[in-house]
């Protein structure tokens, strides 16, 4: 009888042991907001737009209230509709002006000022910096970020 309780508790502990040291593995296979900010920086520096906002929208899932990850999506949104209205410059040779249809509700404009919006609500005063250039600039005037 002393044999089994010292082989149940024997068990106890193992499995104690065992499930604890997969939780601590998971916690250390999760990776965190930084890891993901870091991430989605390197791959903004690298022109890889899609995957620095799968990094930045990663890491907004886990800290919704970081005001730094919405600024983060506005600039890639921001040089997004650069780069769009760049290839249509080169394309045409010679500088447009901005049209209403580049404001449209989807356009990569929109979306900039959504996300630089968010974090200034949040408190970022770069966003609202930003913000403030971009809705001066709605006004038919080249946009510059």
């Amino acid at each position: 009888m002393r044999e089994l309780k010292f082989s149940v508790i024997m068990i106890l502990i193992l499995l104690g042991f065992v499930s604890g040291c997969s939780i601590c593995r998971s916690k250390t296979t999760q990776p965190t907001v930084m890891d993901l900010l870091g991430l989605g920086d390197h791959s903004f520096e690298e022109a890889e737009y899609d995957k620095a906002l799968d990094f930045y929208n990663q890491a907004a899932r886990i800290e919704p209230e970081n005001p730094v990850i919405y600024y983060k999506v506005g600039l890639v949104y921001g040089n997004l509709h650069s780069l769009e209205h760049t290839d249509r410059s080169v394309i045409s040779g010679k500088a447009d002006r901005l049209s209403r249809v580049e404001f449209r509700e989807e356009s990569n404009y929109q979306r900039a000022l959504y996300y630089f919006g968010k974090a200034a609500d949040l408190g970022h005063r770069p966003s609202r910096d930003i913000l403030r250039v971009m809705y001066d600039n709605i006004q038919h005037r080249d946009v510059q970020y």
